[in-house]
């Protein structure tokens, strides 16, 4: 599963509020491609403005199938991922480390998925719910890495982490 889903190296360049929505920023997020994408994130009252502008690198699912968000009249191209408490209370950016380089993409520490699958780079197919499959097997440990299926994930500047959720799922 890991190695058809597109996890990179981002950084949110614009963020806003969006109107008509208590819980939506809108950021523009860049992956080292062409244009920054367009994704809403429903963490407003989790996140300040400042966490989210803050110069770090942010991890983005970056093959979803575009999804639209009427409130704001856009469609989102991919998700800013965050780990979460289980009650909800509290959430925060999944953080690639300063050395990271941009639109990279992410991999297993151990190595054990040394080819990523072609299809990766391409939209996936929201029927063969690649995205329901991932997301219970992400999760930070009680090192605050953020992992996959307990194998923390890392890219050429080291390991991805959370400031502080430990052993929370991360979506």
């Amino acid at each position: 599963m890991f190695n058809t889903c597109d996890l990179r190296v981002g950084r949110i360049v614009a963020c806003k509020v969006c109107e008509g929505s208590d819980k939506l920023y809108i950021e523009k997020v860049d992956l080292g491609e062409e244009a920054p994408r367009d994704i809403g994130s429903g963490v407003r009252q989790y996140c300040t403005m400042e966490d989210m502008m803050n110069g770090e690198f942010c991890l983005v699912f970056a093959n979803l199938k575009p999804r639209p968000l009427k409130v704001a009249g856009i469609d989102s191209h991919g998700m800013v991922m965050f780990a979460s408490n289980a009650d909800r209370t509290a959430m925060e950016p999944a953080r690639p480390p300063p050395g990271s380089k941009l639109g990279e993409r992410l991999s297993l520490s151990d190595g054990s998925i040394p080819n990523f699958s072609q299809d990766a780079q391409k939209q996936l197919n929201p029927k063969k719910k690649h995205m329901e499959a991932l997301l219970p097997l992400m999760k930070s440990n009680d090192k605050n890495e953020a992992c996959y299926n307990g194998i923390p994930l890392k890219t050429s500047g080291g390991t991805v982490t959370v400031k502080s959720l430990a052993n929370c799922m991360i979506s």
